[in-house]
């Protein structure tokens, strides 16, 4: 037995083995919420820990064949070939279907693990046996199909009659195939933000699975001290800072790769990720008001739910080919699968939200609600319209296709269309939300300064009608993202000053960390309004030798070549000149790929990106070899920068929340431990 088939039987025996330790902790966590047993539930944990254990080296095994290109592997073969570096072929690893469902498994059996010292921190018993029930269910419905339909260690064999097969085992008269090469991943997906994006969207997604299964066993053991908030409440926040990495990663790939022209195309899947990344917004801020005693009790459970349903819905888009995407993976066996965990889930939080909703039902509050604690159940309602929104543009090709008998759809334009008015209050609601603590002592006071940073935003507009022509809508737009961004600067400013005026507290940082998520989120706002209305494209043809003049920027072509990769790609390469309006030269390269082991041409944009304003190039054909023209699209992007600022900003401003709460945590530990 050689290394490759020595790896590739340890790979699968660990993810076997998960699937039989995931049946037992079904079966035992089952049991226990009708027969209380000490040992069975300290058995628990073992195995748990086991089911990670074997998915773990399951994973690393498929690693090793990925990075030794093991091409009799189904798996390697698609995915791997002989020019890719070490990091591109780490991409193998959940570029496919059958490799990204055992990166899944890994990573929720991981969280199993994790909610075992979570449950076991808590008073309440009845945690450990529901929330192990819950997740260790679901994560059986993915490894059954990476175990038996798609297995990521099924190897390729010439059977008899001259026909591919894949099987673990060898087919009857069958040999095994030994490719020289691999077919290897489209060039596009080995960019990096491509390596990176779907493994912090997983680790975004699986992490909303831990509050959901808490909310969930809460009211399954009807606790109505709601004991799982308070640890949970960081794990969410960590969940949300990943899952905002993975769609700015996910943008950022969009625009620099595909040439589509910007960086958001309401695709299906794309969509699947923005309901719950919207939700977890509502989700982060119920839970912290929750815990400070405000009556958002039933936005918490209900926000945990959903960004679970949500997400699995969007798992039955990309897995089932129900929904035609760019992104999704054209098999369609695992679609009865996801139905039926959707509908599981479905109904039982249904059943429990209704047979429990005393344990959902607020406090009477025996004074006024704040103005304060308004908008923020404001916030929230309009994170639930958007989402509505949204959901039914994804899913009306299918709906009305069930209904009319001939499937309808949303165009772009009616995606912004029908949702700026709602994203417009938002912002609104949002830029009043620093400051709403002065009307607790005085709303004069409070509404003289909205009404200052209110007359101040109308700069904003003002600054880009001298630049360009915009619409009325246009103006509300910037000059309500422009509110925004100015009311949490101010705030960002003031605490920033306090800080350096006063002794530094971990509260005081985790103040700060929550200042920066929305302050990146204003940043990012006034950006996505710079893309969407200011956005303008040209199309042109330069031939060697001419130069045209665009917004002030003298653009000439001024080589053309092509080459041929080792790999056998043909690579068609325009380099132009271009002289920016203060007289300063720059060459850009922009390519067209020929790819020719998928029989496709792939354009790779030429990016200049700047604070205030990108240009992306994108050769749009082949050029022609008798006039030599070349035929581009010129695209100038206000403010596009400014998306990717804001992103790393909110994400950045999690990361310091996340570390002022372990320090506070750790003070809190400290001072218990000197009493």
């Amino acid at each position: 037995m050689n290394i490759n088939d020595l790896a590739g039987t340890i790979g699968y025996v660990g993810l076997t083995g998960a699937f039989f330790v995931c049946s037992l902790l079904v079966l035992f966590s089952a049991y226990l919420h009708y027969r209380r047993n000490d040992a069975l539930e300290g058995l628990l944990k073992i195995l748990a820990h086991l089911q990670t254990g074997l998915l773990t080296f399951s994973f690393l095994s498929l690693a090793l064949l990925l990075q030794r290109g093991a091409f009799e592997y189904e798996q390697v073969f698609n995915t791997i070939e002989n020019g890719m570096t070490r990091v591109e072929r780490l991409g193998g690893l959940w570029s496919g279907q059958a490799s990204s469902l055992l990166f899944w498994s890994l990573v929720m059996s991981a969280a199993v693990s994790l909610s075992i010292p979570l449950a076991r921190s808590l008073s309440h018993r009845g945690y450990l046996k529901s929330v192990v029930l819950i997740l260790e269910s679901t994560l059986l419905f993915f490894i059954i199909p990476v175990v038996f339909i798609s297995n990521p260690f099924a190897k390729l064999w010439m059977m008899p009659a001259g026909e591919i097969a894949t099987a673990i085992f060898p087919p009857d008269g069958a040999a095994l195939l030994m490719a020289v090469d691999g077919q290897g991943m489209n060039p596009q997906l080995r960019h990096i933000a491509m390596m990176l994006h779907p493994p912090t969207l997983y680790l975004g997604l699986v992490g909303f699975f831990l509050p959901y299964a808490f909310a969930l066993a809460g009211l399954i053991n009807r606790d109505a001290d709601h004991a799982w908030v308070k640890p949970l409440f960081p794990v969410a926040l960590s969940a949300w800072v990943f899952l905002t990495v993975g769609m700015i990663l996910g943008s950022w790939w969009a625009y620099t790769i595909l040439g589509w022209g910007g960086y958001w195309g309401w695709d299906a899947v794309e969509i699947s990720g923005l309901l719950p990344w919207l939700v977890s917004f509502g989700l982060a801020h119920s839970l912290r008001l929750f815990l400070r005693g405000k009556p958002f009790r039933r936005w918490a459970y209900g926000f945990s739910f959903a960004v679970v349903i949500l997400t699995m819905l969007g798992i039955l888009i990309t897995r089932s080919g129900i929904l035609e995407s760019v992104h999704a993976y054209a098999s369609g066996t695992m679609g009865p699968v996801l139905t039926l965990l959707v509908l599981g889930h479905l109904g039982t939080v249904l059943f429990f939200s209704f047979s429990r909703k005393s344990l959902l039902t607020e406090p009477r509050q025996t004074a006024e609600i704040e103005f304060q604690e308004k908008l923020f159940h404001w916030f929230n309602t309009c994170i639930v319209g958007l989402v509505l929104i949204y959901l039914f543009g994804q899913t009306l090709p299918l709906t009305s296709q069930v209904v009319k008998g001939e499937a309808a759809s949303f165009t772009p334009a009616m995606y912004e269309q029908i949702s700026a008015p709602l994203l417009v209050v938002l912002c609104g609601v949002t830029a009043l939300c620093p400051q709403a603590h002065l009307a607790r002592t005085s709303r004069k006071h409070f509404w003289v300064k909205m009404l200052v940073l209110a007359s101040l935003a109308v700069s904003m507009p003002m600054v880009v009608l001298t630049l360009a022509q915009i619409n009325f809508l246009s103006f509300i737009g910037f000059w309500v993202t422009g509110f925004l961004l100015f009311s949490w600067l101010e705030a960002f400013i003031a605490r920033v000053i306090r800080m350096f005026t006063k002794n530094k507290t971990a509260g005081q940082n985790q103040h700060l960390g929550m200042l920066l998520i929305h302050l990146g989120l204003a940043v990012m706002a006034v950006g996505i309004m710079g893309v969407e209305t200011l956005t303008r494209p040209y199309d042109i043809a330069i031939a060697p030798g001419e130069s045209v003049t665009l917004s002030g920027f003298t653009i000439s072509l001024v080589d053309s070549s092509q080459s041929i990769t080792d790999g056998g790609n043909v690579i068609f390469d325009e380099t132009v000149e271009m002289i920016h309006p203060n007289g300063k030269k720059q060459s850009l390269v922009t390519s067209i790929n020929h790819l020719s082991k998928f029989g496709s041409l792939h354009a790779e944009p030429a990016i200049v990106a700047k604070f205030l304003q990108d240009i992306q190039f994108v050769l749009k054909e082949i050029p022609d070899s008798r006039t030599r023209a070349a035929e581009f699209r010129i695209t100038f992007f206000p403010l596009m920068s400014w998306i990717w600022i804001g992103g790393g900003l909110m994400a950045g401003g999690g990361v310091v929340s996340l570390g002022s709460g372990l320090r506070r945590k750790k003070e809190a530990v400290r001072v218990a431990d000197t009493h």
